[in-house]
């Protein structure tokens, strides 16, 4: 239940209070969720937080189709982070949030709807897709 609060309705909650002051401005805005690569690539016993990820990913894509005349939305999918929550913190696909940030807002500039984020995870990403069924 905690990873449907935090991973899910955080982000339903937060868009849904967000979107209209941000379609109420003049400028563009941006709205970046935070999937996984679990979402795209589902493995075993990950199944609750891999649906929920999935869904995120779907969401994000329908707010883009929804407010894409003013915000622009990109789902973040990215392999590992190193973040004080994740516990490994070091290995070779294993990039720093600056890294990440960098990444993601150049294909959001872009103008993709979903990334991998780093390039190892793209690299990664695209080995996987022969591995796994979605």
């Amino acid at each position: 239940m905690h990873d449907l609060n935090v991973d899910f309705w955080a982000i339903m909650v937060l868009n849904r209070i967000l979107i209209p002051r941000m379609r109420a401005r003049d400028n563009r805005s941006a709205i970046l969720n935070f999937s996984s690569c679990t979402g795209r690539f589902i493995s075993p016993r990950m199944g609750i937080y891999s649906s929920i990820k999935k869904t995120v990913d779907v969401v994000s894509r329908i707010l883009k189709l929804e407010n894409d005349d003013k915000i622009d939305v990109i789902s973040i999918r990215p392999f590992g982070v190193t973040t004080k929550m994740m516990k490994m913190k070091k290995g070779p696909l294993m990039i720093t949030p600056r890294e990440c940030a960098l990444s993601s807002l150049a294909d959001l500039l872009a103008g993709h709807e979903a990334t991998f984020s780093h390039f190892k995870h793209k690299a990664s990403s695209w080995m996987f897709q022969f591995l796994t069924e979605e």
